[in-house]
């Protein structure tokens, strides 16, 4: 969560009760970390200056939505 989750977007925290809920939390969180890519420093340091560039505008309207 970030600072947004709590200032704008209106999101709460629930706690949910129940082992056949918690297993199928489990069996998607394993799915999406075998889904998901590592990044190494060197790929995060070596990507494009386009994408730097959408990151910093992405940051900049952050603040404004």
């Amino acid at each position: 969560m970030d600072w947004r989750s709590f200032a704008a977007n209106n999101e709460v925290n629930a706690e949910i009760m129940g082992e056949d809920f918690g297993n199928t939390l489990m069996t998607m969180f394993k799915r999406d970390v075998a889904a998901s890519k590592s990044i190494s420093i060197g790929a995060w340091r070596a990507r494009s200056i386009w994408q730097r560039i959408k990151e910093g505008a992405s940051r900049a309207f952050e603040a404004v939505f």
